[in-house]
C-alpha cells in the first residue's frame, strides 16, 4: 500500500479533474514531495516519502491526516488502489516494517475513504512484491477487509516527532492545494 496518490490529470489534462484517485505504488527512492503534477494538474500529485523502519501506526497516520482529508476535498468519482506490498516488515527491498494486519488497516482505511468519497467505487489491483510470506499475509489481510470478515485490532495513528519532521515538506507543499 503506497503513499503517493494522484488523480490521472497529472500529465493528461483531458481527463476530467473528478474522476479517479489513484494510489500509486510504493517503490524505494520514488515519489519525491516537490514533484506535484505539472501544468493543469499541478497539486494533484501527493508524494508521502519515507525513510526505512516506518510501521503500521505512520501508514495509518499518513493515510488519516494527510490522504483522507484530500480526498475528501477531492470527492473522487473512483479510487484506484495499485496495491503494492513492498512496505512489509520481511520485504527485501521495502525497509519497513507494516505487517499483515497493518496491511488490513490500510485497506480498511481505504474502504471508508470510498463509502464517504466515492458512493464505495474501488478497486483493487495487485501490484506485488517481494517477500512471498508478506505478500501472503498482506493480501489475505486485504481480502478479508473487502469481504467484511475480520474486526481489527485497534491501531494508533501515531507517528514519531523525526517521522513528523520527514513528512512536513509534504504538508507545506501540499496545504496550498489541499484543506490539511
Amino acid at each position: 500500500m503506497p503513499l503517493s496518490a494522484r488523480p490521472d490529470t497529472t500529465r493528461n489534462p483531458t481527463i476530467p479533474k473528478d474522476s479517479v484517485f489513484s494510489i500509486i505504488p510504493y517503490y524505494p527512492g520514488s515519489g519525491c514531495w516537490d514533484e506535484i503534477g505539472e501544468e493543469a494538474g499541478k497539486g494533484f500529485t501527493v508524494n508521502v516519502p519515507l525513510g526505512p523502519g516506518k510501521t503500521d501506526e505512520n501508514y495509518l497516520f499518513i493515510y488519516k491526516n494527510i490522504l483522507g482529508p484530500i480526498a475528501a476535498a477531492y470527492k473522487p468519482e473512483f479510487i484506484l488502489v495499485s496495491a503494492g506490498f513492498d512496505i512489509y516488515g520481511g520485504d527485501p527491498l521495502g525497509g519497513m516494517l507494516v505487517t499483515g494486519e497493518g496491511f488490513g488497516a490500510l485497506a480498511a482505511a481505504l474502504l471508508s475513504m470510498a463509502g464517504d468519497q466515492s458512493q464505495g467505487r474501488i478497486l483493487f489491483t495487485l501490484e506485488g512484491g517481494y517477500s512471498l510470506e508478506g505478500l501472503a499475509d498482506g493480501v489475505h489481510e486485504v481480502l478479508l477487509q473487502l469481504a467484511a470478515e475480520k474486526t481489527l485490532p485497534a491501531f494508533k495513528a501515531d507517528i514519531s516527532i523525526a517521522t513528523q519532521k520527514e513528512i512536513s515538506p509534504v504538508i507545506d507543499v501540499q496545504k496550498n492545494y489541499w484543506p490539511l
